[in-house]
């Protein structure tokens, strides 16, 4: 599901029963894309606004499609002009002679079908009202929203649970519907991947019934759902003990990374709310208060990857998610202030005026990201202008590594005779040493001359023996 436009007028949300309090109207935001960011300070106005576009989407949902509403609305509308000409045609008889009491009842009937006709046609009308406040990407059609909150990114272990508290806590994991699933979490991953597993069995034996069926589609559904949140390799199990493994390990309640867990609870909430992750529209209100910045990268990245069709909704007031998102599709960005929404693809600075202050404290922004490149700029024009030295060993050389593996690759059992030309201080003999492969190796070094003081063979001595 994804929001084209919005285009909402005070009366519009209050006739619906909206309250827009808070937000300036009128409210329009054409053109939207894969992702919206919301940004704007503390007190904005962007959590009413994502609340207010929630009650919009939760009331679409209770209308039915809108192509069944106008269908509805041509039929009764026929309905009633059929029934405003019987009562036209009964009442011209009148005219020549008082009408009798079983001609009476007939106009009676007339009156009262047209009076219930017309409230129906009145009520689908109004329902039509409500889908124009937001055009749809699938138009008239739309699932439930979901507003995810990751407060907390503990997962709870349930070892010592008993079957009872376990199925409570599955059900109010489903019921949940702001992210606050941390304390029913693992407690809807077991559920559910138990029933699978239960299934299977009863499957096996020939004893399958439709519910085994649901049941079986449903684990595999989770599992789909994990896979995508946390990548291929997460491998989701459960075994006859109900013991749960993931990344091939039961103790992932405490070893899976921040991002990891968040991602973990989004999968088991669109699960719970039987939202498919592709078409989702997942509204994020200012998640870096809850994230760390490297786990919410990772979060927002996964999204945007396996949203397709969907959307994604970000509120926020920090300036590097806004970069980030920014970098990828400078129309998403719009600016909240004192209520009022702004579209500020053409006009970042807005955003950072409002977010940091004005144009000093910007430039100050500014110069401290430029400072990396400057000094490297620095540095590198004074070693230009130095004489060339030699690099010594390092712990974890990516480089030396990749010469290593290769050189693991190559070794059929025997000594390999290797000649380290330019051994300098001795970085890829100190590799094959942190590698424990001395004794696989026929180890040679040689280098220019130039070492008049012995200092790069004395390094190298030390790393051979």
């Amino acid at each position: 599901m994804r929001i084209l436009d919005i285009l909402l007028s005070e009366d519009q949300l209050q006739r619906v029963g909206i309250d827009p309090k808070g937000i300036l109207c009128p409210i329009y935001m054409p053109r939207m894309g894969k992702f919206v960011v919301l940004a704007g300070a503390n007190g904005a106005g962007k959590s009413r606004l994502l609340k207010m576009i929630d009650s919009i989407l939760v009331l679409f949902e209770s209308l039915g499609e809108s192509d069944s509403v106008q269908t509805a609305i041509e039929k009764y509308s026929k309905y009633v002009v059929s029934e405003q000409e019987a009562i036209k045609r009964i009442e011209s008889l009148s005219t020549s002679a008082p009408l009798k009491e079983d001609v009476l009842d007939i106009l009676a009937s007339h009156r009262a079908n047209e009076k219930n006709f017309q409230g129906t046609l009145d009520n689908y009308k109004n329902n039509l009202a409500t889908w124009n406040l937001l055009t749809l990407a699938k138009k008239y059609k739309a699932g439930k929203p979901v507003f995810f909150v990751p407060e907390n990114a503990e997962l709870h272990d349930v070892e010592g649970f008993t079957l009872a508290q376990i199925q409570s806590n599955a059900e109010s994991c489903a019921l949940a519907s702001n992210g606050s699933t941390q304390k029913t979490a693992s407690s809807y991953l077991l559920y559910i991947l138990r029933r699978a597993r239960n299934s299977q069995f009863a499957a096996l034996n020939g004893k399958s019934t439709p519910d085994d069926v649901v049941a079986i589609e449903s684990g595999n559904e989770l599992m789909k759902l994990v896979s995508a949140m946390l990548g291929e390799n997460s491998q989701l199990t459960i075994d006859r003990d109900d013991h749960i493994q993931l990344f091939g390990r039961g103790d992932f309640y405490t070893t899976l990374s921040h991002g990891q867990r968040v991602l973990l609870k989004l999968a088991i909430q669109l699960h719970a709310q039987k939202v498919v992750l592709s078409d989702a529209l997942i509204i994020l209100d200012e998640p870096e208060n809850h994230l760390h910045p490297a786990a919410l990268s990772q979060v927002i990245d996964v999204l945007l990857n396996e949203v397709t069709t969907g959307q994604v909704w970000i509120a926020t007031h920090s300036v590097p998610l806004i970069s980030r998102l920014v970098a990828k599709d400078p129309m998403s960005l719009w600016y909240m202030a004192d209520g009022k929404i702004s579209h500020a693809g053409r006009r970042p600075e807005m955003v950072l005026e409002g977010l940091i202050g004005n144009e000093t404290e910007v430039s100050m922004l500014r110069e401290f990201t430029d400072l990396p490149a400057k000094l490297a700029s620095n540095r590198f024009a004074a070693e230009c202008l130095l004489s060339p030295t030699t690099v010594g060993p390092k712990t974890g050389d990516k480089q030396q590594l990749q010469m290593v593996d290769a050189l693991k690759r190559i070794a059929d059992g025997k000594p390999l005779r290797v000649l380290d030309f330019g051994a300098g201080q001795g970085r890829l003999l100190a590799s094959l040493r942190e590698e424990d492969l001395l004794d696989r190796v026929d180890y040679f070094a040689f280098d220019l001359p130039g070492d008049s003081n012995g200092t790069r063979q004395d390094s190298c001595r030390i790393n051979l023996f």
